[in-house]
């Protein structure tokens, strides 16, 4: 099983370190996240013992998605609500 174990920002490394004492061999390490590969045993093993793991989340399944649009270059800008207008401060 593939387990990712979320972390805050910047402690991936020692999270890594943490899950590899733990016994589960990491597989790959991001900068707020690190996914292991282990047996169910394994995450319930790092929901309860580590201090650095925030969430541990099984993946269910993996899609390919195909944009039906291209992309636009710039994102639409919000304009606000009516009633919060910058000159106003808005309550």
């Amino acid at each position: 099983m593939q387990f990712i174990i979320t972390c805050l920002p910047g402690l991936a490394p020692l999270l890594a370190d943490e899950l590899t004492e733990l016994g589960m061999s990491v597989t790959d390490r991001g900068n707020a996240h690190v996914a292991v590969e282990g047996r169910q045993q394994d995450g319930l093993r790092a929901c309860l013992w580590s201090r650095l793991a925030e969430r541990v989340l099984l993946p269910l399944a993996e899609l390919e998605v195909a944009r039906k649009r291209p992309r636009k270059s710039s994102p639409r800008r919000w304009t606000g609500a009516p009633w919060c207008q910058p000159a106003a401060p808005c309550i």
